[in-house]
């Protein structure tokens, strides 16, 4: 029974079957062949990627600031200022346009030394036809020199005002104190103001003098605003600039760079006294600094209390404004968050300005701004003002918060300052 049952499945296998299984069996060794190579070829690519990036982490590590050579190996702007700032005077030196500074480092240099240089174009004259946020920059100048021409009006106006009440008297009669002006000057002087100007400050002989302060504030603010903007549009433009001569050196092999809105080229003596690119009559080259290229190493910016209370919260415009401030917080939050953005410029230090009322002269500002730990202070008395220069680390917030109360400070602009105030001990 068992070997009928055995005959007969034995009689019904598949041809087919046993002549893939004989198939199967004769070409085994040359599967295991091309096994063994795709192993091998997978440990390759393995061992290819991981050189690739032992290789690659060992030149991050010589080289991390995306340089031809070591950083030490490179000549930089030893100055005291900003690339922004280096030496404006321009020479020729082998065709080229160099200022000053840099003439100076290239005859000291060797002709293999690197150096790190800022690209500029010489003819700025299209910034005027340059458009930042829906204007031209020659229209943010023509506001910015209204505002001047109402200012000069305002601060004239002060002085005048209570003489111009009396009207036509001041040459005919003269007025109560003896002052009695010649009729030629008289009408000098109102054309000057105009009647619109004098109606708004002159009604019915009384000379709104409340009036002339607060808005020549207002008129110093807005004129504050409109550098600000021409400021920013101007590092756009610089920008804008940069991005479109940076193909013109890497085109030719040269190394060259666009960061912090600058063109940097890095090359050796010998190669830029031979630069080749076109129209390179139309740049100027200068040093530039190290600083702006690869920020300043070994330093960490403190940070300013927030634990302070009682600020005069409306006298305060931070960073062109784009700060809110509602409450004491906002303004440490506002004031680190500048640090911070700023932690790797040339300048590390912050720049604030007090708009004040005109009774406070030159010779109090030393005793009400003492404690302000300041650099340096300037007062002016065009625009009724005193910007003090404060280090970083020296913010006093307790004095900024007693200085905001006081009646005779209208309002506090804090920006970050050009002044170089080195952190490093």
């Amino acid at each position: 029974m068992n070997s009928e049952i055995l005959l007969d499945a034995v009689s019904n296998i598949d041809i087919e079957i046993i002549e893939n299984y004989y198939k199967y069996k004769k070409a085994l060794p040359k599967l295991r062949k091309q096994r063994l190579y795709k192993c091998l070829a997978i440990a390759a690519s393995f061992c290819i990627i991981v050189s690739s990036v032992l290789v690659i982490s060992h030149f991050w590590k010589s080289n991390p600031y995306d340089l031809p050579v070591d950083v030490d190996e490179i000549i930089w702007y030893k100055g005291n200022g900003s690339i922004s700032d280096s030496d404006a005077t321009v020479s020729e030196w082998n065709g080229l346009y160099v200022t000053s500074e840099l003439k100076e480092a290239l005859n000291k240099a060797e002709n293999s030394d690197y150096l790190a240089l800022i690209v500029r174009k010489l003819d700025d004259s299209l910034m005027k036809e340059y458009v930042y946020d829906g204007k031209k920059y020659s229209e943010y100048e023509a506001e910015r020199d209204a505002l001047y021409l109402t200012s000069a009006k305002l601060e004239s106006i002060l002085r005048e005002g209570d003489l111009l009440k009396y009207g036509e008297l001041l040459y005919t009669e003269g007025i109560p104190g003896g002052e009695w002006w010649e009729k030629s000057y008289y009408d000098e002087r109102i054309s000057y103001y105009g009647e619109e100007f004098l109606n708004k400050y002159i009604i019915s002989g009384e000379f709104l003098k409340d009036n002339v302060e607060k808005d020549l504030a207002q008129n110093e603010l807005d004129t504050e605003a409109i550098y600000d903007v021409m400021e920013q549009a101007m590092l756009a433009y610089t920008a804008k600039n940069a991005e479109e001569m940076l193909g013109s050196f890497t085109e030719k092999g040269y190394f060259a760079r666009c960061k912090s809105g600058s063109l940097f080229l890095f090359i050796t003596k010998d190669e830029l006294a031979n630069l080749n690119v076109e129209n390179k009559e139309m740049y100027e080259f200068s040093m530039a600094s190290r600083f702006n290229y690869i920020g300043r190493e070994n330093v960490k910016p403190p940070k300013v209390t927030d634990k302070v209370k009682g600020f005069a919260l409306e006298k305060f415009h931070i960073y062109n404004g784009r700060y809110e401030i509602k409450t004491d917080k906002d303004i440490a939050d506002a004031i680190n968050s500048v640090i911070d953005i700023h932690k790797y410029s040339d300048s590390q230090a912050l720049e604030f300005n007090f708009y004040v009322d005109r009774e406070v002269s030159e010779d109090m500002c030393e005793e009400i701004f003492k404690d302000m730990n300041y650099e340096q202070l300037y007062y002016s008395s065009y625009f009724p003002s005193v910007k003090v220069i404060v280090s970083y680390k020296d913010i006093n917030m307790k004095a900024l918060k007693e200085l905001s109360q006081r009646d005779d400070i209208r309002s506090i602009k804090i920006d970050v300052s050009s002044t170089i105030v080195d952190l490093t001990e």
